[in-house]
């Protein structure tokens, strides 16, 4: 593995090369402002990671039957970074964000073959790290006109007081995305629930009819807080609400935990009176 920008790591096919960086190299970015983007499963993400990442799975599901790739992976990507943000793509052993880096380089590729008019929310050039992950870099700015078919606009998140006051006195509505499962184990008053991902054998699944669902619940004009377990489910469908055309959608910031963790109240089914403790 060589230094930043020398060393890279390319196929025999002609692919686009991925310079390569070590460890402590990496470590050194983090430090001089560089974000996270973690790219392995919730799950895994949940046991353990780097502090203040971000979270876009690769993969939703992994079995003995296969891989369910996420099919919205680059929208998410591009959603939460801006075209000058600076970040590292991680996963557990590097071959995940190898493949990652290379789908957010084609995605660049051919968002500047397909059309020339206007400014552009570009991907950032990524350079892959194979033990922790991909370091991404903007491009040289070059007046290529290069702009996507369409932008998502950045997901606004309000911390988890900000959050109550919207819900309890600024006439918000509070949309809870966890599955049914975490829902009757408590969760905030008046909460209408739309689960985001389900739970099955193979793994989490997303929701297909997600966006369908909230849509039967909520105008598009409507403000809405959506929250989760964290924070992190919630983020990703502000993403997919707001490319649906949802105009006034907020994250709650450090979802349901921070919200017990600060006291509010919620509501807890009667069969399950007991002091809440949620699951990161």
């Amino acid at each position: 593995m060589g230094s930043l920008g020398r060393s890279s790591s390319s196929s025999d096919k002609g692919e686009t090369a991925i310079p390569t960086v070590d460890a402590e190299e990496a470590c050194a970015l983090l430090s001089s402002g560089h974000q996270y983007l973690d790219v392995r499963m919730w799950e895994d993400f949940d046991k353990g990671h780097v502090a203040a990442a971000r979270n876009v799975p690769y993969y939703l599901s992994v079995s003995p039957h296969g891989t369910e790739k996420n099919p919205h992976f680059v929208e998410h990507v591009a959603a939460l970074y801006g075209k000058d943000d600076r970040f590292i793509v991680g996963c557990r052993s590097g071959s995940r964000s190898k493949l990652a880096t290379a789908d957010l380089l084609n995605a660049e590729k051919q968002q500047k073959k397909q059309s020339r008019a206007g400014s552009s929310h570009d991907l950032a050039t990524p350079f892959f790290l194979s033990s922790c992950g991909s370091v991404m870099a903007p491009p040289p700015h070059e007046s290529d006109g290069s702009s996507p078919a369409a932008e998502i606009p950045a997901v606004v998140t309000a911390d988890v007081t900000a959050a109550r006051d919207l819900v309890t006195s600024a006439g918000h509505r509070y949309l809870d995305v966890r599955t049914e499962e975490e829902l009757s184990k408590g969760h905030l008053e008046n909460t209408l629930n739309v689960p985001y991902m389900f739970i099955t054998p193979q793994g989490r699944m997303k929701n297909p009819a997600f966006v369908e669902r909230v849509a039967s619940l909520f105008t598009k004009q409507e403000h809405v807080v959506v929250g989760c377990q964290s924070g992190k489910r919630s983020e990703l469908a502000c993403i997919d609400l707001q490319a649906a055309g949802f105009k006034n959608v907020k994250n709650m910031g450090g979802g349901y935990i921070a919200w017990v963790d600060n006291g509010f109240p919620v509501h807890i089914p009667d069969d399950k009176q007991a002091t809440p403790t949620p699951n990161a």
